[in-house]
């Protein structure tokens, strides 16, 4: 749905509107048929203006195309699109502004669509709303700026930012009802997490840097990726809220984690992570 507001007269738009009428009360007052000529010429400029000016910002269509998943502080790319669906006339120098972009549209040819992108990034999680997206066209003299404003409500949610960090391992990973830690070393592995060394545990494992700041030997933990990963929400020790929900979302992006709530399991990645950002 889109509104129509007032036409806001420019800088150049006053003076032209000033000198038309000094010219007319010039002709007025001394009769002379050069001036009205010019008066006349003058008037039929704006005349084509504001003609030109109300075609040129009617009958468009705006759209935004978002991606799937958007994370926080990690860099978006979205496409705003616009269609003319005038069938004869072109549309110049259109001007796309919300809060989130703002963008020109430099020529939009009849029955036809274009996308421009633009790199957003998003602070915090949670969900937005794109509510209304201004246009607006200075177009063809720069005398006037006309406005359309579009309705648009595109709500979105923005996940947190997956984010991995060093924590101890307690029994809060579950796969079924054996524990995680039975799923270490085997098959193909990643870097999981740090845990307090245990005899029988291997040299190669041992995190020597943290044994140089600390003095004491400190394990490093792998987990496979080909195994199902259940994460319990309400186990996770963190004293930021943020920072255990981005660790949680790091394991569902990345390794395709589920998420264990009270008694309940959550599978499906997009509910996960829509219960991370609202949380």
């Amino acid at each position: 749905m889109k509104f129509k507001s007032p036409i806001k007269i420019l800088k150049p738009g006053y003076i032209y509107i000033v000198t038309v009428i000094f010219l007319g009360f010039a002709g007025i007052n001394t009769g002379n048929n050069l001036i009205y000529l010019i008066t006349s010429f003058l008037l039929g400029i704006m005349g084509i203006s504001g003609f030109f000016g109300k075609r040129n910002i009617e009958n468009l269509n705006i759209s935004i195309n978002l991606p799937n998943e958007i994370f926080a502080n990690c860099e978006t790319i979205i496409g705003i699109k616009i269609k003319n669906k005038k069938r004869f006339f072109p549309s110049f120098l259109i001007e796309v502004e919300s809060e989130f972009f703002h963008k020109i549209f430099y020529i939009i040819p009849p029955k036809k669509e274009v996308t421009l992108v633009e790199k957003l990034k998003f602070k915090k999680r949670g969900i937005y709303n794109i509510e209304k997206v201004k246009i607006f066209s200075e177009f063809p003299f720069g005398f006037f700026k006309r406005f359309l404003f579009y309705n648009l409500n595109e709500k979105f949610i923005v996940f947190p930012q997956p984010l991995f960090f060093k924590f101890e391992i307690d029994d809060i990973f579950f796969n079924g009802e054996a524990k995680i830690k039975d799923l270490f070393g085997k098959g193909n592995s990643e870097f999981f997490a740090i845990k307090n060394y245990s005899p029988g545990d291997k040299l190669r494992d041992i995190y020597w840097k943290e044994y140089v700041k600390t003095e004491n030997l400190r394990t490093k933990q792998y987990v496979s990726i080909n195994e199902t990963i259940v994460i319990d929400f309400d186990k996770i020790q963190a004293n930021d809220l943020e920072k255990k929900l981005s660790l949680i979302c790091y394991f569902v992006v990345k390794f395709g984690a589920m998420l264990k709530i009270s008694n309940n399991i959550l599978k499906d990645k997009n509910k996960i992570l829509t219960f991370l950002a609202t949380v």
